[in-house]
């Protein structure tokens, strides 16, 4: 099956897509009880913006697709940066299988996450970076990653937290430039200058909001709720993690200059997003969603570079059916 996949990219962008919808429909039919639609449409903006919908079936399973359609546009998306900039020495579409899989652990809780449109936001602003890379002069798209960053933050605040990537993307890429190091911060202000002007046309309470939006990201936990097949079903893919990441030390060691570099972006891009999920209070398994992005290509590095050996085969069946198992071991529990 690896080797399969390998060779014939078409028939896994059909696997890929088809493999999403039937984790997507099976939580839905299992799960789609208990997700409540006032938590999952709620943008998280400081106005505390949220427009609910009536919770019926059709919104629901409408909610549900939509979640599909947007992990399978943010694999493909990924799939798309890493042609560009050859992150991954082959082309391949493991990228998009492993975010949509990695993400799936999400779905017990949310079917449809703000997240999901956050993370859209964040393959927009890597791909501005990473495009800006062999360009000496200051570049202006450090200013529009910024200005990504903070457009998905309206839809999901915590990711705010991951501006450090791009601060740390200037010193990785590039000599040290007041400008491109100034530029995502400025980025990430202007979004809410509309926003608070917003607020004024509106005569909205802006000091309240800013009060509420802070005290839910820093001290407000979430509920975290983590059974244990759904551990069980993390560490698999955590073991596979430092498998793949042993893998990627190794071979970048030799290589080109730009592809350590890269490596080492994606790499710091997991760590930033780890540190989110353990030490940011409102921070919650929706964070599945943009962790899979670096968690992804991490993974896709193994897979795409390993022998077609027989125990790899038997590696990429187990993630494979991982995210599956695990949704029908929550359904049955």
């Amino acid at each position: 099956m690896l080797n399969f996949f390998r060779k014939n990219q078409q028939a896994f962008i059909v696997f890929i897509i088809v493999y999403c919808f039937c984790i997507v429909l099976t939580y839905y039919f299992l799960f789609s009880s208990k997700h409540d639609i006032s938590e999952i449409l709620q943008f998280n903006t400081f106005a505390n913006l949220g427009n609910y919908l009536p919770i019926t079936k059709l919104n629901r399973i409408i909610l549900a697709i939509f979640g599909g359609i947007g992990l399978i546009f943010a694999g493909f998306y990924l799939v798309k940066i890493n042609i560009n900039y050859l992150i991954i020495q082959k082309r391949t579409q493991f990228p998009a299988f492993f975010l949509i899989a990695i993400s799936s652990f999400a779905f017990h809780q949310h079917l449809f996450s703000t997240s999901i449109i956050a993370s859209l936001f964040l393959l927009l602003a890597i791909d501005r970076i990473f495009s800006s890379i062999e360009k000496e002069a200051p570049s202006l798209k450090y200013l529009d990653a910024g200005i990504l960053i903070g457009l998905g933050s309206l839809f999901y605040n915590n990711l705010v937290f991951f501006l450090p990537f791009f601060l740390i993307a200037q010193f990785t890429f590039k000599q040290f430039n007041w400008k491109e190091f100034v530029y995502p911060i400025i980025g990430l202000i202007v979004p809410f200058i509309y926003l608070f002007s917003g607020y004024f046309l509106f005569n909205r309470p802006i000091i309240a909001d800013l009060k509420v939006t802070y005290q839910h990201m820093f001290f407000d936990s979430v509920k975290l709720d983590y059974p244990l097949p759904l551990l069980i079903g993390i560490g698999v893919y955590l073991v596979f993690m430092i498998v793949a990441n042993m893998f990627a030390i190794k071979k970048y060691a030799t290589t080109k200059v730009l592809s350590r570099n890269l490596y080492q972006m994606i790499f710091y891009l997991f760590v930033i997003g780890l540190i989110v999920l353990i030490f940011v209070p409102s921070a919650g398994i929706e964070l599945f969603f943009i962790i899979s992005i670096p968690s992804s290509v991490l993974l896709s590095i193994y897979f795409s570079e390993c022998r077609n050996s027989f125990i790899n085969q038997v590696f990429f069946i187990i993630l494979l059916l991982d995210p599956l198992v695990v949704c029908v071991l929550l359904g049955l529990k």
